[in-house]
């Protein structure tokens, strides 16, 4: 449930415990093919005194399932499937390349994918609409992983019950601003390294905020911490991440002009500047080396 192997080492030294509800949640909203979530969450049903929760997790797992049922029920040809597979040079990338076949056939569409040995995507169109065209949109989808099951339904975005998939409540949260992290992808996309932007202390202001009960739209997701992630072109990109998807990064000074050892300088030193102890210039310094090598 914690893909960041920095965050479980924090939890078992800290003893950081989770409730049935939260673990109910951190399942649903993990990166595990869907079988074994569902599989996970009906375990944690058989152990779990809370009733209500017991209710909400069985209502959830009868919805995915019938989901997947619909996203696989063809037999009208009314609608084709769309297979992208994934971009070899960009593993988180792969739904902009354009379709590699379209098929009437559920199962021959999986068949195409796995065949492929990467991740792959399975998107189901109405006939009459185009998916080449930015006005198209899918009626549902599926995202698969290397073993070719599936990882992701694309119609969970549009599930609006306000259940246990929703919970807000404190992760464990091991990271201070001006750390430098790495970011665990899942799903096997290239590393982002980056710089952590929010303090524990922001942290805790924004949590006594939020557990107060009076906004309405708190979810699982609020939780999320600000980093500044490097691009090849020595600018930085901020994002909002969990911190169950950070692992602690703790590069050394390299004088050798290469590319992994320009890319550490400049973390190192912006590490600084967030920490208060360096300054810009000397950053602009390291993001000019690192862009000359990159260059090359």
């Amino acid at each position: 449930m914690i893909p960041s192997e920095t965050v479980r080492q924090y939890v078992l030294e800290t003893g950081w415990t989770f409730t049935d509800w939260q673990r109910a949640t951190l399942l649903a909203h993990s990166w595990r093919p869907v079988e074994d979530k569902l599989a996970l969450l009906r375990r944690l049903n058989g152990q779990t005194s809370d009733e209500e929760l017991l209710r909400q997790i069985m209502a959830y797992v009868d919805w995915v399932e019938q989901v997947i049922r619909e996203l696989q029920d063809n037999r009208d040809r009314r609608c084709v499937y769309v297979l992208k597979l994934e971009d070899e040079d960009n593993g988180d990338d792969y739904r902009r390349i354009p379709p590699e076949a379209y098929f009437f056939d559920w199962e021959t569409a999986c068949e195409c994918g796995r065949k492929s040995g990467g991740r792959f995507e399975i998107e189901k169109y109405r006939v009459a609409d185009c998916p080449d065209t930015g006005e198209s949109y899918a009626v549902s989808g599926a995202d698969f992983d290397r073993d070719g099951r599936i990882n992701y339904l694309s119609r969970e975005f549009y599930r609006t019950e306000d259940d246990f998939t929703r919970t807000f409540f404190l992760l464990p949260n091991p990271f201070e601003r001006g750390d430098i992290i790495r970011r665990v992808f899942p799903t096997g996309a290239p590393d982002d390294y980056g710089v952590v932007e929010t303090s524990r202390e922001q942290m805790r202001e924004s949590y006594e905020r939020l557990k107060d009960g009076k906004h309405f739209f708190t979810q699982f997701g609020d939780d999320s911490i600000r980093a500044e992630f490097l691009n090849d072109d020595g600018t930085f990109t901020h994002d909002h991440i969990l911190p169950l998807y950070f692992e602690r990064y703790e590069p050394e000074w390299d004088p050798d002009d290469t590319p992994d050892g320009t890319r550490d300088n400049v973390l190192l030193m912006a590490s600084m500047v967030y920490k208060g102890e360096g300054a810009l210039d000397e950053l602009g310094y390291y993001v000019m080396k690192y862009r000359k090598v990159r260059e090359k």
